[in-house]
């Protein structure tokens, strides 16, 4: 080559570089280009040609010049490793990690190709592999913050959190920390050690440095979701969205933050965009199912449609597991191992129904193994401990490792108490772990899944006549309530309000569960009764934008501000239920009623007004106020259930009447007789055991 030519591709090659520095892939690609038209044979040209394309996320084109580069140059490290990069952005991960391989062993000292070999066994779930490469790059350096950030990442991909803070408490950070990839770190291993109160300065801090990779985007919309910051979590996700369409994780998470801003529409629209992207992506479901409980209307058949979607990719997944067999006696009088699998055995709205048949099924009859899918250390969780027979906590969200561990403790009937709830456990249930299977309490609707043989209701909430076609299970009708409620021990006096002049109504629930209809109706209750005020709580108000979105969304249906409060969640349960002592009757929302709202209000003097529909959440309330003896204040219409409010608002000795004796009511009804809910229970229990004894084949094996 001349030297005029060589003095050419040096300015160019130059300018070139210059470009990228300054953030100009695009740019920087056309002058190599330009360059080794001058230089066809230069290696370090292919190379940076490729190292641009790389840049500007032309991943093939980039790993084609690699190759160029590596003939030129055979075994060329620096060749190798932007090679493994390419691959690993084509999801070529078994290559990228050969390339990556190959790099260490052309410089062992190549931190970086080290550190991208440890990214390639972090993708393939091989942690440990990666924490031994990690350590040997820390073995030289023991203070390489960004390796430790990785390692740490590394320990709370393999759910050892505790590990993960050791390794961030091993960071010097003295002189500050300008990495955003530490505080994502950092944050999520507090939270999962349930320091989740330190969790949110530390995003705060990510977000100031700014310059957040997609995946800690996604982790931080994840965490903020599940600290109720919800506004701030769709705003999150809309950014990733806006730059990445197809990201059909961000819709999930979106749809589910939605759901917790009480913006039910938007909410199931985001995760149904999630289903339509990536059908098989098992965990939108929990969000997209269970955000369409809170329809109005409900739309049974889209439900219907999509819980079977779920359990063909469920099925799918859970394929290679052995078909299940059950090797115990099928004696119909035996006594009989019953597991009870919940995510909600501890402070939780589930455990005050849940503790009456811990508390009272005949041990002579059943042994009672309680399987928590998530810790509480909180007297609830002990007292349900102490009620059950074994204790056997699940925590791994592995769908194998669940399913072995439920078929080896041995059970005749399995208890599924979440349905499509956060940690459930359906994998498993399709999968079978038990020669019957009931879903009962934690979820108002059908699983879908036709291994789930029974669900248990009553006549109330599912009567013979409703239409329940999408139903898989067999509908078992209790005659009397399908719950028994056990209030907390610790529970406030409830307060005269006999020299009350006005009259105060309120709400508890979710605040997904009240709908622009369910607004409106109260709105119209407030104007007929002069001088009342509504409270409303929520459990979702998590943030004071939470509670101002809230009031907000009321005012703009007619709630005169004035006349209006809104709480968010309260420090613990005494104080929650304290509060329904500053009202005087509770207003149930539609189409999906209250149940440990209406029996906390109850218990709390407090009557409570409902409206009956078509679908089983919509008729709860029928069956609560029914066991009470106070059926008439559960309304068939919207004008209905206006009346009944402002009639009961209006008749203050009734009202002053029916609250001095609501706690006796309540105590004394059969919602709260043990020994009747379990004589009630046991029996539809050793009803379907016995089915299944003079068949040998499961209620879900029979069904066409």
């Amino acid at each position: 080559m001349s030297s005029k030519i060589d003095e050419q591709v040096k300015s160019i090659h130059q300018r070139a570089l210059k470009c990228l520095e300054n953030g100009q892939p695009a740019k920087a690609v056309k002058l190599f280009r330009t360059a080794i038209k001058l230089s066809p044979h230069n290696a370090p040209l292919m190379c940076n040609l490729g190292y641009a394309l790389l840049k500007n996320e032309q991943y093939q084109e980039a790993l084609n010049w690699f190759d160029f580069a590596l003939a030129a140059q055979p075994g060329w490290n620096i060749a190798l490793y932007n090679r493994g990069l390419a691959l690993y952005n084509l999801e070529r991960f078994d290559e990228a990690k050969a390339a990556f391989e190959e790099g260490v062993k052309a410089q062992p000292d190549h931190v970086d190709a080290k550190v991208n070999l440890a990214a390639i066994h972090m993708e393939a779930h091989e942690f440990d592999e990666a924490l031994a490469v990690l350590d040997e790059i820390l073995a030289d350096n023991p203070d390489n913050t960004s390796v430790l950030i990785t390692k740490a990442h590394v320990y709370g991909l393999k759910k050892e959190p505790l590990r993960a803070l050791e390794v961030i408490n091993r960071i010097d950070e003295s002189a500050g920390i300008d990495d955003p990839n530490y505080y994502i770190v950092a944050a999520s291993a507090y939270f999962d050690t349930g320091q989740g109160y330190r969790s949110y300065a530390l995003l705060q801090q990510a977000f100031a440095l700014g310059g957040l990779s997609t995946t800690n985007k996604m982790t931080a919309a994840q965490l903020l979701m599940t600290l109720r910051k919800s506004a701030q979590c769709v705003e999150l996700c809309d950014e990733v969205i806006e730059a990445e369409p197809d990201n059909y994780d961000a819709y999930r998470i979106k749809g589910t933050a939605l759901t917790g801003m009480g913006a039910i529409e938007d909410a199931v629209d985001a995760a149904l965009k999630c289903h339509e992207m990536e059908p098989e992506y098992l965990a939108n479901y929990v969000s997209l199912i269970f955000g369409m409980n809170y329809l109005d209307p409900p739309k049974p058949e889209v439900m219907g449609r999509i819980t079977r979607d779920y359990e063909t990719y469920a099925g799918r997944k859970m394929a290679a597991m052995q078909a299940y067999h059950y090797s115990g006696s099928l004696d119909p009088d035996k006594k009989l191992r019953v597991g009870f699998v919940s995510p909600d055995l501890r402070e939780h709205s589930c455990s005050f129904f849940i503790e009456s048949v811990f508390a009272g099924l005949d041990r002579d009859k059943f042994e009672v193994i309680a399987i928590p899918r998530r810790l509480g250390k909180d007297p609830r969780a002990t007292l349900l401990r102490r009620l059950s027979d074994a204790w056997v906590p699940l925590l791994t969200n592995i769908w194998e490792d669940i399913t072995d561990t439920l078929r080896s403790l041995e059970l005749d009937v399995a208890f599924d108490l979440a349905g499509h709830t956060s940690y459930h456990s359906i994998p498993a249930f399709i999968s079978r772990v038990a020669p019957v299977q009931i879903n009962w309490l934690g979820y108002p609707n059908t699983t879908g899944i036709r291994n789930m043989d029974y669900r248990i209701v009553d006549h109330f909430t599912d009567p013979v006549s409703a239409d329940r076609s999408i139903y898989t299970e067999e509908l078992v009708r209790m005659d009397r309530c399908f719950l028994c409620y056990s209030p907390p021990a610790d529970h406030p006096q409830v307060e005269d309000k006999a020299g009350r002049d006005k009259i105060v109504f309120g709400s508890f629930n979710s605040i997904s569960k009240v709908n622009p209809r369910v607004m409106q109706l109260w709105v119209q209750i407030l104007r007929r009764v002069p001088g009342s005020t509504l409270v409303i709580k929520a459990l979702q108000f998590g943030e004071e934008s939470m509670i101002e979105n809230a009031r907000q969304q009321l005012i703009t249906h007619g709630v005169d501000p004035d006349r209006l409060q809104v709480f968010g969640a309260m420090p613990n349960t005494f104080d929650h239920l304290n509060l329904y002592n500053e009202i005087d009757i509770g207003l149930d929302p539609f189409p999906y009623n209250g149940t440990t709202t209406s029996c906390e209000a109850m218990l709390m003097g407090i009557p409570v007004v409902s409206m009956c529909g078509e679908v089983h959440s919509a008729r709860v309330g029928l069956s609560l106020m029914n066991a009470v003896g106070l059926g008439e204040l559960v309304a068939g219409s919207p004008d209905d259930y206006i009346n009944l409010a402002t009639e009961l608002a209006l008749d203050v000795p009734r009202l002053r009447n029916l609250q001095s004796g609501m706690r006796d009511r309540l105590l004394s009804s059969s919602l709260m007789d043990r020994d009747d809910f379990n004589s009630h229970f046991a029996a539809s229990v050793r009803s379907m055991w016995r089915s299944y004894c003079e068949t040998g084949k499961s209620a879900g094996e029979q069904r066409p």
